[in-house]
């Protein structure tokens, strides 16, 4: 067996003595499988909220609401990356709420504190000035740094603490969401032991405790609620501000299956798997082979959507276990159940059905006609939009899959979606930048093959084509032409009367113009007779 922490948590928020309504809010999720338990552990996330009262309240909701979703539902395996991109979510949320030009005095925002404990991990990403501690027996430690003006004064040593507790400056925030388009917000990492506690706090706590009470206050045998114990003990002390607390107790190991460790190892292995490769099939290849190795079943497949939204089935890729125990493509296309499918992608919700020949309701004619008692199928999502769809069965046997399954494929998807997303954006570019080359290399062609002289210039006179036949006319090869001033390659009677035409032309805003015949001296020859036409060059939307 492997063990794991057991987390007692505690949590209470209260408007304070002085303020009438409550800007702090408190939002936290707790693993209800062994998967999630593994994959998510537990999250905390303690917003305050700042601005004119209801965009203030609601900024401190929407911030903490979004930051534990997001979080929840990535499928990152750094923890501290996770935390930090689900705040760096909560940032553009809030920062579409302020209009540009938007006066200070109005803008809303949200100072942000979140945890996430995994396994015997802790993280933590903060901006702003509300604080992280870890307790140990009598010895209290601050985890986060304080995103004041006055703790930077301090930090640079043109304050001392003293001075700084009662500084008419201690309560401006250098950091929150909200307020700047890419936010600055710091992650802190920490190992934990059985009997330590998490604090988790508002600086309307701090403002009336010192370390000191507050370890003492924790350390009162049999509390019932601590984080309660502490806010009404901010409150007797006047209460100035809102005021918040989530304590964490970290009790002793509890132990955890052996087999959800091993899985969870394959999971990581198939995250690097994936992204080892850009390109398309072998991302969806890998993508079968590792979903196959990682629950079991006899037949996988993974089916995209079209252009228009639609699962496309009849292009589905598949992969079939063969009765020697291995994994390869399989033979012609086995019959998927559209039904199960077209559900899930439409919905985006996934689908686990333990026998799915004796419920009437997945009786389509691809279910019984394989005999498929156990399916799983979940939405393959990407930047907010499902692009196709996961499909896992089995006919052997009813109740093949489990709910844990079904959070193991979710989370699988989630990196598989990913990786097939970046595959198919770097197929497109590819075909893109493949697209142009061809269409530069026809105009070079023709551009060759011209039987006149043609000289395109940029704005500022600058040579970008010369053909052949100019390089002949004019005795300067292309490589030495290009790029350089007109009047730096062609002698000056010539460049005069070029010039002297594209004036012409763009004064006339004429697309092409005709101008007099030139006759003098180029090179060694004494008498040359040119004629020109300009034309000016225009982006295709006008």
């Amino acid at each position: 067996m492997t063990t794991g922490f057991s987390l007692l948590s505690s949590r209470a928020s209260d408007a304070g003595r002085v303020r009438a309504f409550n800007e702090d809010t408190i939002e936290s999720r707790e693993p209800s499988t062994p998967f999630e338990r593994a994959h998510n552990g537990t999250v905390w996330v303690l917003a305050d909220g700042f601005g004119p009262l209801e965009r203030a309240q609601h900024a401190s909701q929407l911030a903490a609401k979004t930051l534990v979703d997001h979080y929840w539902s990535a499928a990152v395996s750094d923890h501290g990356l996770r935390l930090r991109q689900a705040a760096e979510r909560a940032n553009r949320m809030l920062f579409s709420l302020n209009a540009p030009g938007t006066d200070y005095g109005a803008m809303c925002g949200a100072t942000i504190l979140a945890a996430a404990v995994v396994d015997e991990r802790l993280y933590v990403a903060n901006a702003g000035k509300s604080r992280a501690y870890l307790i140990e027996r009598n010895r209290i430690e601050q985890l986060t740094h304080d995103h004041t003006w006055v703790a930077a004064e301090v930090e640079a040593g043109h304050l001392t603490p003293q001075e700084a507790i009662g500084h008419p400056r201690r309560n401006v925030v250098t950091r929150a969401l909200g307020v700047e388009e890419t936010p600055s917000i710091d992650l802190f990492e920490h190992d934990l032991k059985a009997g330590q506690m998490l604090l988790l706090c508002t600086d309307g706590l701090t403002r009336h405790l010192s370390d000191t009470e507050i370890v003492a206050i924790l350390s009162v045998p049999n509390l019932s609620d601590p984080a309660d114990a502490l806010v009404e003990a901010a409150n007797q002390r006047g209460g100035a501000d809102n005021v918040s607390a989530v304590v964490v107790r970290v009790a002793d190991a509890a132990p955890k299956p052996e087999g959800m460790v091993e899985r969870l190892s394959i999971l990581q292995g198939a995250g690097r798997s994936l992204g080892r490769s850009l390109d398309l099939d072998e991302t969806i290849d890998t993508a079968m082979q590792e979903l196959l190795a990682l629950l079991g079943g006899e037949h996988a497949a993974v089916i995209l959507c079209d252009e228009h939204g639609k699962p496309d089935v009849e292009g589905a890729r598949q992969f079939t276990v063969t009765h020697d125990g291995r994994i390869q493509p399989a033979a012609g296309q086995r019959t998927i159940s559209r039904s199960i499918v077209k559900r899930v992608v439409s919905g985006g919700q996934p689908e686990i059905i333990g026998d799915a020949l004796s419920d009437p309701q997945y009786a389509s004619q691809s279910v019984v006609g394989l005999s498929l008692r156990s399916i799983l199928c979940v939405p393959l999502l990407a930047r907010e939009r499902t692009i196709g769809a996961l499909y896992l069965d089995s006919s052997i046997q009813t109740g093949t899959f489990t709910r844990d399954d079904l959070d193991l494929l979710v989370a699988f998807a989630g990196q598989a979606a990913a990786a097939i997303e970046n595959a198919r954006l770097y197929r497109a570019t590819a075909e893109q930048a493949e697209s142009l080359l061809r269409i530069q290399a026809h105009q070079q062609s023709i551009i060759r093959s011209m039987s006149s002289a043609l000289i395109a210039v940029d704005g500022l006179g600058r040579i970008t084509t010369w053909n052949p036949v100019a390089a002949e006319l004019f005795g300067v090869e292309i490589a030495a032409a290009e790029g350089c001033h007109i009047d730096e390659v062609l002698q000056p009677p010539v460049s005069s009367w070029l010039r002297a035409l594209m004036i012409q032309a763009q004064d006339d805003n004429a697309t092409m113009s005709v101008g007099h015949d030139w006759h003098g001296t180029i090179g060694d020859r004494e008498r040359v007779y040119l004629a020109a036409r300009v034309a000016i060059l225009r982006p295709a939307e006008g």
